[in-house]
């Protein structure tokens, strides 16, 4: 075995004849990671009904916000917990709490309750690097990367489904309505969890202090920043005081990144960053939240935009979810492939080919983007590309990370994503707003130009991706036959 394959070997604690059988791991897992994800996509086809319910845009943007918040600031801290007390016992609390948000937001037409509600359900956010963890610990080591990618399969094809599923609720039922499916969801978890996985709990040393203080700076800061970003696009007061919580929000986190260097047993270990295979994952993570994980927002905005504009194609609402459908499909099919592909193969020549994919299905929508067909098409190629390095990402974050700190670096890879992605946002919004066309009655629509361009963006942050791949193979010619599935 590789040194490679020495340093990412299971957890001792269950062994080969303790475990449960992979399908029933996997199974639990989905379902858990199935709540998580719909708890982000669901409320999303209902905020038309609440904003006839509350007449605020704004007000009911926070419905969305507050629980993204909360899933970017609690990810990481929560997956340390998870390390530390026990993933099982962690997940459990944290799909209790989902259920006890839901059931709030569900039974309240008070829109503060509502949102207060949200929040509690955005610890959500933890459950996939928890689930990872979880697939580490219990699966049979060759199963592992195999797991990683059904597992991340299983939170795009809850996206998917969730928009319909969420659609036909909202108007036969009400928009409350999507709160129970939660609840229910959370409910079928946490009794897959329970009945199945087995309570592993990492050895702790006797004079082992809790490093509360790096708990309870890193979520006001990531929370500070993600404010600035989101702020900066609803104008108003938020948009004034963009900078301000920005620079305390850099301020906090830089004070926590020395803190947890200096602590003994940091709650967040940020020396885990020094590992070359973390460090390339999360800057991989980075580049793919700030660029090709906006396709599909773009698309179903040019999608829909009407055609005398020059870029619209006049699609409606629902044509357009449909066309989104085979892609998100395609993407989850890539995930569970990948996962297998990197088991046999590694994941360096995986993300090679996906970063390529993205890079090329991106320039290429940024050259032809006149018809349905072809953006169905490109869009299509992003998410199978994407997919394939992202579903990497916490391969490589395994191979660099001791498998009693797994939890944890998934979660640092899920706030990296939900501060990216938000930055991503605001450069395409910003490239859309700077190249317009405008209707005679003063709406402004982006032109065919500035879809070109955003495109093109998305298309240029593949390229970081593709050279780094390329670097590790010339690098490490070995990583081509390695067996990452024996080395997890």
């Amino acid at each position: 075995m590789s040194q490679e394959a020495a340093s990412t070997g299971g957890t001792a604690a269950v062994g080969p004849d303790g475990r449960p059988a992979t399908w029933k791991v996997m199974t639990v897992l989905i379902l858990a990671e199935i709540c998580a994800a719909s708890c982000l996509v669901m409320p999303l086809p209902a905020l038309s009904a609440w904003l006839h319910i509350y007449g605020s845009a704004i007000a009911v943007g926070w419905i969305m916000s507050s629980f993204l918040l909360v899933s970017a600031a609690t990810a990481a801290l929560c997956g340390s917990l998870g390390d530390l007390f026990g993933r099982k016992r962690v997940i459990m609390a944290i799909l209790v709490t989902v259920l006890v948000g839901s059931v709030m937001s569900a039974s309240t037409e008070t829109l503060g309750w509502v949102i207060a509600g949200r929040c509690l359900q955005g610890v959500s956010g933890a459950v996939l690097p928890l689930a990872l963890g979880l697939s580490r610990e219990v699966l049979p080591p060759h199963r592992v990367s195999v797991g990683f990618g059904i597992i991340i399969a299983s939170a795009s094809g809850a996206s998917a489904l969730g928009f319909p599923i969420a659609g036909y609720l909202t108007d036969q039922y009400g928009p409350s309505s999507i709160f129970w499916a939660l609840g229910l969801f959370a409910i079928l978890g946490l009794i897959g969890i329970g009945a199945v996985l087995p309570d592993i709990r990492r050895p702790t040393a006797p004079d082992h202090r809790i490093d509360w203080l790096g708990g309870v700076l890193f979520a006001p800061a990531i929370a500070l920043i993600l404010l600035a970003v989101s702020g900066s696009r609803q104008g108003g007061w938020m948009a004034s005081m963009m900078w301000p919580m920005f620079a305390a929000g850099i301020a906090l986190i830089t004070f926590w990144y020395f803190h947890e260097r200096r602590h003994n047993a940091p709650l967040i270990d940020v020396r885990l960053l020094a590992n070359g295979y973390c460090f390339m994952a999360l800057i991989m993570t980075a580049l793919l939240a700030v660029g090709a994980f906006q396709i599909t927002e773009t698309a179903s905005l040019l999608l829909q935009q009407p055609a005398w504009t020059g870029a619209g194609l006049a699609l409606s609402a629902t044509a357009t979810g449909l066309l989104k459908l085979p892609a998100t499909g395609a993407g989850s099919l890539s995930s569970i492939a990948t996962g297998w592909l990197a088991g046999r193969w590694g994941p360096w020549p995986c993300v090679l080919v996906g970063g390529i994919t993205t890079c090329l299905a991106a320039g290429g929508a940024m050259l032809f983007h006149s018809s349905a067909l072809s953006i169905f098409l490109f869009v299509l190629m992003v998410m199978v590309g994407l997919t394939a390095v992202y579903t990497c990402v916490p391969v490589l974050l395994a191979l660099g990370t001791p498998a009693e700190r797994t939890s944890e670096a998934m979660g640092m890879m899920a706030v990296v994503r939900a501060i990216f992605q938000g930055v991503g946002a605001q450069m395409v919004a910003v490239i859309l707003g700077s190249w317009v066309v405008v209707s005679p009655s003063g709406v402004h629509f982006p032109s065919e130009l500035g879809y070109s361009i955003v495109f093109g963006y998305m298309s240029a942050t593949a390229v970081p991706v593709i050279l780094i791949a390329l670097a590790m193979l010339w690098r490490r010619p070995a990583a081509r036959v390695t067996k990452a599935a024996a080395s997890l």
